[in-house]
């Protein structure tokens, strides 16, 4: 028969009204079913296998960073009066996006929340969500629908490394930078019921990370560590047809802040150190702020 179906990666979606994000890079949605089929009584193959669980999530990285920044949060957005879609871009025979019957998964309930930020010397930044899902006892967690319009093109901004700076000391030589966002979810649920009903955030411990090749951030910061207050990390946009725009976008923090490998090198490749700031989150302010 020949291959019948081929769908690439396209845009998400995320809110009631919705708010196109592209520059994707990667998505999954999965449905994370559990199935018991343990054998008993000394036999080999199990009689009863039984659904025990069905855990649903989903996830997708952009470049556009800003954007969803601005529309998921630093901390998350709820999936109940927010969901997110995800669509799967279908390719005609001859190579050419189709003029319809796209794909699309819409995830309802739960929490879409931040995973990781990074940004290497003359890469481009990546922003990463998880979703986890939770039932709400009447829309199902996952439709999914074979004849999906897909969004309007939009166009995507590119970010890439500016500066960073520590305590007002402003890192020199900066050849990595990434937020682990911290953030941690468990689903819960009762009665035997297979799907989460409710979502519980056990932790918010967020850290930023920066390589850089100056090692005199030792001497800076010293054998512990020290408060901080105003430590930014700041991306530039990327022109079309050119190289920098004049956009800029500085994410904000204060934590404490150690060097956890004063000094790092291998063969004849140029030395680094590695910067850590624990990132504060006082439970009521986004630990990061956007400007």
């Amino acid at each position: 028969m020949g291959m019948t179906a081929h769908y690439r990666m396209g845009p998400i979606q995320v809110g009631a009204t919705p708010t196109t994000i592209g520059g994707i890079t990667d998505v999954g949605v999965g449905q994370g079913v559990q199935v018991f089929r343990e054998p008993a009584s000394g036999q080999i193959g199990a009689q009863v296998q039984a659904v025990t669980a069905i855990q649903p999530t989903g996830s997708f990285t952009t470049q556009s960073v800003e954007a969803a920044l601005t529309a998921c949060g630093s901390l998350g957005s709820s999936l109940f009066t927010n969901p997110l879609v995800i669509f799967g871009t279908k390719i005609d025979q001859h190579g050419a996006i189709a003029a319809s019957g796209h794909y699309s998964w819409t995830l309802r309930g739960g929490l879409l929340y931040p995973v990781s930020l990074s940004c290497p010397h003359r890469g481009n930044a990546a922003l990463s969500y998880n979703a986890m899902i939770a039932y709400d006892g009447s829309n199902a967690p996952i439709v999914a629908s074979g004849a999906a319009t897909l969004p309007a093109t939009i166009t995507n901004k590119l970010w890439t490394l500016s500066a960073a700076s520590i305590g007002g000391v402003g890192a020199t030589d900066v050849q990595n930078v990434q937020i682990d966002f911290g953030i941690q979810v468990n689903g819960e649920a009762a009665d035997s019921d297979v799907y989460d009903t409710r979502l519980s955030i056990t932790a918010v411990a967020p850290r930023v990370t920066i390589e850089t090749n100056d090692p005199s951030w030792f001497t800076t910061l010293g054998l512990g560590g020290t408060d901080v207050t105003d430590g930014t990390i700041t991306l530039r946009n990327r022109e079309d047809r050119g190289d920098f725009s004049e956009d800029t976008m500085t994410l904000t923090f204060s934590g404490v802040a150690y060097v956890t490998d004063p000094y790092r090198a291998s063969g004849q490749s140029t030395g680094r150190a590695s910067v850590v700031v624990d990132v504060e989150y006082d439970n009521t302010n986004a630990p990061f702020a956007l400007s």
